[in-house]
């Protein structure tokens, strides 16, 4: 297949960066995770607070009275989130930096444990998983209680929640789970399944017909630590057929012995004798201080004044904001200080305000600097920073970040540009990542998606272990094997039967990358009962009926990524839940071969012959053609939804890879729907995939790229992946999904969004080095412009499936001759490593290294 040949802009310059944008300013896996916007102004506590100002109980915005004129934002660095905003108010130039204050590395590092005991006593007893929503102002319960029955943790839409207590191994507890249901909720509206370790389940619990609306409930439960493991598990989830999609706790108590009344517990007398309790609604933040240093700097020749002002926003009504001293008190929790205090405090109207600073009197040239801190959560009270401080606390955070113990030193890139979306993806991903049960998970973002997806997820944990953080990775791996229901799938979203293939993938990829076939053999009955799940699924419902499309595939299951088709109306067999399936299945057959469980290969290779040969003969009966006459296969099994070709097509993708479903290289199934997918691209990038029709799914380019260089197409990739990098904006994140620019301000997803930042990392990396099958094919998609005289591409100890990588692509200072550097184990599994040499030397095309443990050539340029 030729690559497109229409040329890109092989620069990172932020060409088509989103309208609006946020920089997360957290310390790595911090609790409280606030942002920067793009005018400058502080978020704080998402979930809590209006449409209006963005679903953030609090925005702080820094301007000054007079107004200004926003001009642009950078960061210091992309390993840095010092966030720089300029600003121009009539001859004023107003610079502010914002960034979160390093007291000390102590305090950095430190984290609060998720569960309140006892008052003000805080231990940690049990936590979360994920974080869920927290709802302050739940309900007016309508009798005097504790505190705890006001405010709940959310599980929206189906989502569950899940907490673990931590016991020692095989020990029981008295588990008492506390819920006060919404004022205008009736019975039969909700319905709430309940499992605990140890207890027998309760199913289909309604609370408005138990107790009645606005009125404290408790359920009692035995607990005990069944799998020795030292944890019990709590999930939460609606049952099938309720109403009312979202599912709510108030509170957990824990207790040994004997227990206090009901009564006592509701009224709050039991939380100081319990061995542990939680008020879910509220999640108790670490100590935190951050910084906005403002700069005016005036331009004319005239004495100039300007007034620095502070407009606050989002706090319910119930929440103080006043003067208090130097500082300016916004809700419980939340200070902000300057030396010299505020001259004014107005109410600008509802849940608004205008915190007015003195005037600052500039004459002709003069600058002059002003240091606003924000204090958070309790963090210990002193005399407000002189400007001078602030520089020194700038200068402390700028340090920290430099030196702080995140994995860049895997991939060095010439191009700055690229580097810096590197090293910024990097730092995104571990800023959003959470602690929970004493160990690393990654989540998909600060925001609407601080939770591990499975699809989202798989792709971070792939990402953690090529950057050698494995075993941070199979945290994350354990904590995702845990939502494995008892016929062996895996949803955590109704009717995601991909998602038994999705974890296959990761848990056989991450061990192929890590070379461990005993962390493989440890979760093998857990992953074979998978396959059993996809293999009983081919014959369930109307799978099993030879009149049906998706006869022996797979019953209709929800698509995602740009279609909603769990509608009554709209639930039609589809491909996207196959290709993931195949996929596991392929994986799991390779991983038994692996292992030497030649019989278990055998046997479900026969499986996946017959399941990707239906396959084949559906795509067959499916194909369309799109206006340019573009053979295709549509997502929906006999377009029967009537999408455009494009929409959804991302699990096609990933069939090429990491699927690697389609290995003949002139397959038409392929060739056609890459070829439909490459007419749609605007900006670089393939055009309404997404969710938003007329919209471009920004990291959907890494899917799209992958499949082209496995294709023979390494020229496009490349265009695609600076097409993706411009995608961004200039604070080195992405957006989910946007409009193109010019034509709207739409926007979906979290952001920063980290399979954004993983599908980056993984882009740039196998553009170097790419593993196909039983070959490592490298430079198959080598821009030549980081081609660079007296630099060098490096890959440091990446883990491949074949071992660790050591790759060094070094550009004499003529910029004549390139001396390729490889070290590698040598594995029976590696049959191949190819050099490409196409598109970036003077002598073009592929060569067989042989396998040596340390190889050095040169190519010339």
């Amino acid at each position: 297949m030729n690559s497109a040949g229409s040329s890109q802009n092989l620069k990172v310059d932020f060409c088509h960066a989103p309208p609006w944008w946020q920089t997360l300013v957290c310390f790595p896996d911090d609790a409280d995770k606030p942002l920067v916007g793009r005018e400058g102004q502080y978020f704080f506590d998402f979930g809590r607070g209006a449409a209006s100002t963005r679903r953030y109980e609090i925005v702080i915005a820094p301007d000054v009275k007079e107004g200004t004129q926003w001009l642009g934002q950078d960061l210091h660095s992309g390993r840095v989130p010092v966030v720089r905003t300029r600003l121009v108010s009539e001859g004023v130039e107003v610079a502010l930096e914002a960034f979160q204050c390093v007291v000390s590395q102590e305090q950095a590092d430190y984290q609060l444990p998720l569960t309140r005991v006892g008052g003000e006593k805080r231990v940690a007893g049990f936590d979360p998983l994920p974080i869920p929503r927290v709802v302050m102002d739940w309900v007016e319960p309508g009798m005097p209680c504790d505190q705890a029955f006001c405010s709940v943790a959310l599980g929206h839409d189906g989502d569950t929640l899940h907490y673990q207590l931590r016991v020692m191994p095989h020990e029981a507890r008295e588990v008492v789970l506390g819920f006060c249901e919404c004022a205008d909720c009736v019975s039969g509206a909700r319905f709430i399944d309940i499992s605990v370790e140890g207890a027998d389940p309760r199913r289909g619990l309604d609370v408005a017909a138990e107790a009645g609306a606005a009125t404290p409930f408790l359920v009692v439960l035995k607990a005990k630590d069944g799998n020795g493991d030292g944890i019990i598990d709590i999930r939460l989830t609606v049952s099938a057929n309720s109403p009312e999609r979202d599912v709510f706790l108030n509170a957990i108590w824990v207790f040994e012995g004997d227990m206090p009344s009901a009564e006592e517990i509701i009224r709050g007398g039991a939380n100081d004798v319990a061995s542990a309790f939680s008020n879910c609604g509220v999640e108790p933040l670490p100590p935190r201080q951050h910084g906005i240093l403002m700069r005016l700097t005036n331009t004319l020749l005239v004495r100039q004044t300007r007034t620095p002002v502070f407009a606050i926003h989002g706090l319910a009504s119930s929440q103080p904001v006043e003067v208090r001293g130097e500082r300016i008190a916004i809700g419980h929790q939340t200070r902000l200080s300057a030396i010299g205090g505020f001259g004014s405090l107005e109410n600008t109207g509802p849940a608004s305000f205008l915190a007015t600073y003195g005037p600052v009197t500039l004459e002709p040239g003069e600058s002059k600097e002003v240091f606003f801190t924000i204090e958070r959560n309790g963090f210990p009270l002193s005399g407000p920073l002189t400007s001078d401080q602030g520089g020194e606390e700038r200068n402390k955070a700028i340090a920290y970040w430099e030196s702080a113990s995140l994995p860049y030193g895997k991939i060095e890139i010439p191009d700055a540009g690229i580097q810096s979306l590197v090293d910024s993806s990097i730092r995104n991903i571990f800023q959003a990542r959470d602690i929970r049960g004493g160990l690393p998970a990654f989540h998909v973002g600060p925001t609407y998606y601080r939770q591990l997806w499975i699809i989202d997820g798989a792709f971070l944990l792939e990402t953690a272990t090529l950057l050698g953080r494995a075993e941070e990775a199979r945290a994350g791996i354990n904590y995702m094997l845990s939502f494995q229901r008892e016929d062996g799938s895996f949803q955590l979203r109704g009717r995601h039967w991909k998602e038994a293939g999705i974890v296959l993938w990761a848990v056989t990829r991450h061990a192929r990358l890590t070379q461990d076939k005993d962390f493989l053999r440890e979760y093998w009955s857990k992953l074979s009962h998978a396959v059993d799940f996809i293999r009983q699924l081919r014959g369930q419902e109307s799978a099993g009926d030879p009149s049906c499309l998706e006869y022996r595939l797979l019953p209709w299951g929800v698509i995602d990524g740009g279609i909603t088709n769990n509608e009554p109306d709209k639930q039609k067999p589809e491909y996207s839940n196959v290709y993931w399936s195949l996929i596991g299945l392929r994986a799991m057959i390779a991983s038994a071969r692996w292992l030497g469980e030649d019989r278990q290969a055998a046997e479900w290779q026969k499986e996946y012959d017959d399941f990707l040969g239906t396959f084949r003969r559906a795509a067959s009966r499916d194909l369309r053609h799109d206006a340019d006459g573009n053979a295709y296969l549509p997502i929906v099994m006999a377009d029967a939804l009537k999408e455009v070709p494009q929409r959804a097509q991302w699990t096609f993708c990933h069939a090429i890879y990491p699927g690697e479903l389609f290995t003949e290289k002139d397959d038409a199934l392929v060739l056609g729907n890459l070829a439909m997918l490459r007419a749609t691209k605007v900006e670089g990038l393939v055009y309404g995939t997404g969710w938003i029709p007329d919209g471009l799914w920004t990291y959907f380019a890494s899917f799209y790229a992958h499949a082209l260089l496995c294709k023979d197409c390494p020229m496009e990739a490349i265009e695609v992946l600076y097409g993706f990098a411009n995608h961004a904006a200039p604070n080195l994140t992405w957006r989910e999904e946007q409009e193109p620019v010019g034509k709207g301000t739409a926007e979906v997803g979290d952001m920063p969004h980290n399979w954004a930042s993983a599908e980056f990392i993984r882009l740039v990396v196998h553009l170097i080095a790419l593993d196909l099958g039983n070959e490592l094919h490298l430079c198959r998609g080598l821009p030549k412009s980081w081609l660079i005289p007296g630099k060098a591409i490096r890959l440091n100890a990446l883990p491949t499936p074949f071992g660790d990588l050591d790759f060094a692509l070094e550009v004499d200072a003529p910029g004549a001759i390139a001396r390729l550097h490889v070290s590698m184990p040598v594995t029976t599994s590696c049959e191949k490593i190819i050099l490409h040499t196409e598109g970036w030397s003077s002598s073009p095309g592929q060569r067989v290294i042989l396998l040596q443990q340390h190889m050095e050539i040169e190519i010339p340029l």
